[in-house]
């Protein structure tokens, strides 16, 4: 009897799934709950089929460095033992990685068609509306919080500005930066579905739905999040590869050439006066000024870190103290680079490998998806949802490398269903795995 009752809630995991992704960005633990659930189920499903796929061997081994790094972390790392850090903490850091390895997998047969991915897009961008509700709420009524439901289970924070003349749009999140890197990776999706052959009243919807988007992802005064605008619209005007990788250079040599021959600046700190730009730029253009950000200083200090103890690393709770101890001064969470971070706190091997992956992945996928060109949409595809999938990916990567927003449950959840996604854009045409 029991048996049959769990058969038949079985059959609705596509519908948990689904409604985990729409309750995602603001329930987070009923969503949890609805995601995790849908996973299980498809794992004991599939569970023969799990060492078939050559990216799961290779997340195992990752994961088997990982837990030996631990190890001996625990045995060796005299931050643990002489500055009181509770060795369970490198345990905890490893809930960040294995189970979202494991999400990688189990998530890949909700994504299997184009139609699925569309579906799934669908959900995210419908339970993101909560988000900008709450999030212009905040920013131009004021509606602070933190605002708690359900006996404190669900936390909007709807945080107010640390400065009364300087708002930030944070919504649910606990850091703008989250909103933006959350409202930043979903704006392909709202491109895409305002490109689709559609009635006018449709279209209008989903223009003003893109705006509203944009608008959100200006007012969280997160520069990622910016950039995410910005190659949102590459994919929209459509660019090669080699155009890009033309454009990127140009921008890191236009920088060099200024702040290495001090051309004058001093034009822009008149838009420094406004409260949106002042964080954007900086007081002159000395070198000297660039290289004491306080971000190139977390990056100095983990490189050399990391090549004192590039085997196994330091641990995942070692960060701050490190910093600490070479700065004499604030210290920081995290190394606001995810591959600094996974080499810090795991080892070279285990970054790399991850990492390699992962842009193996996202390499393989576009030359599929686009058919060896880089950001460049043919509009007369019946169903363009993959472009727009894997434009939204390589956001949340790319992001990912002068912050971490990945610590977010939220975050990390969302980057490897996308990941996921694109897993099966490559294995298309086989059914079940």
């Amino acid at each position: 009897m029991i048996k049959d009752n769990l058969l038949r809630v079985l059959k609705y995991d596509y519908i948990f799934f689904r409604v985990g992704l729409f309750l995602l960005p603001s329930a987070f633990p009923i969503a949890g709950f609805f995601i995790i659930f849908s996973l299980i189920s498809q794992t004991l499903k599939r569970r023969a089929s799990f060492l078939k796929d050559k990216f799961n061997k290779t997340l195992i081994l990752i994961s088997v460095l990982m837990i030996i790094s631990c190890v001996v972390q625990n045995l060796f790392n005299i931050y643990i033992k002489d500055y009181g850090i509770e060795s369970y903490l490198t345990w905890i850091g490893l809930f960040n990685w294995i189970p979202f390895f494991w999400i990688f997998w189990a998530a890949q047969i909700y994504l299997e068609t184009e139609k699925a991915r569309n579906v799934c897009a669908g959900f995210l961008i419908a339970g993101t509306l909560p988000v900008l509700f709450s999030g212009f709420g905040q920013y131009f009524f004021e509606w602070y919080g933190p605002l708690e439901f359900l006996n404190g289970l669900i936390i909007w924070y709807q945080r107010s500005p640390p400065n009364p003349f300087f708002a930030i749009l944070t919504g649910p999140f606990n850091n703008p930066n989250y909103a933006g890197a959350w409202l930043a990776t979903l704006l392909p999706f709202c491109f895409y579905f305002l490109s689709k052959k559609q009635n006018l009243i449709k279209k209008s919807i989903f223009f003003f739905l893109t705006i509203l988007f944009i608008l959100a992802i200006i007012l969280t005064h997160s520069r990622n999040a910016l950039i995410g605008i910005f190659l949102s619209f590459l994919l929209i005007i459509g660019i090669n590869f080699k155009t890009f990788l033309i454009l990127v250079f140009a921008v890191i040599f236009l920088i060099f050439i200024f702040f290495t021959f001090d051309f004058p600046l001093n034009f822009l700190s008149r838009f420094r006066k406004g409260s949106y730009l002042y964080n954007f730029i900086p007081e002159n253009n000395k070198l000297s000024t660039i290289l004491s950000f306080t971000r190139i200083k977390i990056w100095q200090t983990s490189i050399n870190q990391i090549l004192l103890r590039p085997i196994l690393g330091w641990g995942s709770a070692s960060f701050s103290i490190i910093y600490m101890l070479n700065n004499k001064g604030p210290t920081f969470q995290h190394n606001h680079n995810l591959i600094l971070e996974v080499a810090f706190n795991y080892g070279i091997i285990s970054a790399v490998t991850l990492f390699g992956t992962l842009l193996y992945l996202l390499n393989k996928s576009q030359t599929k998806i686009f058919n060896d060109k880089f950001l460049s949409l043919d509009f007369k595809k019946s169903n363009m949802i993959d472009n727009f999938w894997w434009t939204s990916t390589l956001i949340i990567f790319l992001m990912h490398f002068s912050d971490i927003t990945y610590y977010d449950g939220r975050i990390s959840i969302l980057f490897w269903v996308l990941m996921a996604g694109l897993r099966r854009t490559i294995r298309q045409d086989i059914k079940g795995l």
